[in-house]
């Protein structure tokens, strides 16, 4: 049995046929081609009005970030200025302390002295007078010269009045255990009208000194 020939001939078939001009086709490539190229302008310009619309947003944002920095700088400042005046305040407190220190730094309490001089007198013995030459912040007392004597920060001349002479060494021992007693020497021994007036050489050493804010200065460097 024989193939069939399925070859046919197809009539009437849809004719097709471009007559428009090339310039037709031309200008219909050239609408499209500026479609795409106004799409992309489009797209682009959308790009750069986001970019400033974003940039401009960050820089409102680090405005306002800088104008906070700058008010809390002013604060810090203020604040600072408040510290200053406070150490300033402090220094010179401290310099007046100092300063006050430093006037009293030898002074001698002669009431509470001479008190206790008095204490160790013989009985029937009075002080007439005393005068004193001791140290003082800007003029140093005159240090012995002899080796053997004790270091001293002043001098006492010592006037006392009594009925008779009295026993000389244990009366001058008993004055060298006033606190701040260097060491004393029986200058004269006179009698006059009816009464024995003795003249001591008395001289001090730093523990004669009150120092009265001593104990202040402690407490405050103390933690």
């Amino acid at each position: 049995m024989s193939k069939k020939d399925d070859s046919r001939l197809v009539i009437g078939g849809s004719p097709r046929a471009n007559l428009l001009p090339p310039e037709i086709r031309q200008l219909a490539k050239a609408r499209s081609q500026r479609r795409g190229l106004l799409f992309i302008l489009g797209l682009v310009l959308a790009i750069v009005v986001a970019g400033y619309v974003a940039s401009t947003l960050y820089a409102n944002e680090s405005r306002v970030a800088l104008a906070a920095e700058l008010a809390r700088s002013e604060q810090l400042l203020g604040e600072k200025a408040e510290y200053i005046s406070v150490s300033q305040l402090e220094a010179q407190l401290q310099v007046a302390e100092d300063a006050r220190a430093l006037a009293v730094s030898t002074e001698v309490n002669w009431s509470e002295y001479v008190a206790a001089l008095q204490s160790r007198l013989p009985a029937g013995m009075t002080i007439l007078g005393f005068t004193s030459n001791t140290a003082t912040p800007a003029q140093p007392f005159t240090p012995p010269t002899a080796p053997l004597l004790q270091p001293r920060v002043g001098e006492i001349t010592l006037t006392t009045t009594s009925a008779d002479i009295p026993s000389v060494a244990p009366w001058l021992a008993s004055i060298k255990t006033v606190t701040g007693t260097a060491d004393v020497t029986l200058n004269t021994v006179t009698f006059q009208e009816g009464a024995y007036i003795s003249v001591l050489t008395i001289h001090i050493n730093e523990e004669a000194f009150a120092n009265r804010f001593a104990e202040t200065d402690d407490e405050e460097t103390s933690p």
